[in-house]
C-alpha cells in the first residue's frame, strides 16, 4: 500500500549532500574567540529578541566569507540555487562550528593558560641555573637537596623527634 505523502527519508535521500566543515584551524578559532561572549549573551536572548542574534549571525557569516573565501570553495556562480544551497549550508556550518566552540572554549582557554604558566615556570628554572652557574655561589644550601644537607628527622619510641643513633 502506497501512501500519497512521500517519505521524510527519501527526501532527505534526495537532497544534495553539504560538505560539512571538519576541524576548524587555530586561526579560525583564534578568528571566532572574541565573538563567543558576545554569541552568548545573543543566544540567551534569543526567544524573546531573535531580530539581533539574526543579525549577529548574518555579520559573522559576512566576516567569516570575506576572511577565509580561499578555503571555502563555492560551486559554480552560474547555478543560482546551487549556489544558495551551499551558502545555507556554509552558514549551518558556521552556526555549529560557533556553537562547538561556546562549549569547549572554557577547555581551550585553560589548558593554553596551564601550557603558558608551566613554560614560564620552565624558563624561570632556567635563568635561575644559568645565574648559579655563572658565577654566584650557592646560598645557605639553596638548591640542594635536604639528604645531602642534614639527616632525616625520625620519630623515636616515645613520640618525639631527633636525629638517627
Amino acid at each position: 500500500m502506497k501512501s500519497d505523502n512521500p517519505s521524510p527519508f527519501l527526501a532527505v535521500r534526495k537532497m544534495s549532500k553539504c560538505p560539512r566543515v571538519g576541524n576548524i584551524t587555530k586561526e579560525q578559532r583564534d578568528f571566532l574567540r572574541p565573538y563567543i561572549a558576545y554569541y552568548c549573551r545573543l543566544k540567551a536572548r534569543a526567544r524573546e529578541h531573535p531580530k539581533p542574534y539574526s543579525v549577529f549571525q548574518s555579520q559573522l557569516w559576512l566576516l567569516w566569507k570575506d576572511r577565509f573565501r580561499s578555503q571555502l570553495q563555492p560551486p559554480d556562480p552560474a547555478d543560482k540555487s546551487a549556489c544558495e544551497h551551499w551558502y545555507t549550508c556554509r552558514q549551518k556550518d558556521l552556526s555549529a562550528i560557533i556553537r562547538t566552540l561556546e562549549m569547549w572554549e572554557p577547555f581551550y582557554t585553560t589548558g593554553h593558560e596551564r601550557e603558558v604558566a608551566q613554560r614560564a615556570k620552565i624558563r624561570a628554572k632556567v635563568a635561575n641555573a644559568a645565574k648559579k652557574r655563572s658565577g654566584q655561589e650557592v646560598v645557605s644550601g639553596e638548591h640542594i637537596r635536604r639528604s645531602e644537607r642534614m639527616s632525616k628527622p625520625c620519630k623515636l619510641v616515645d613520640n618525639t623527634e631527633g636525629d638517627l643513633p
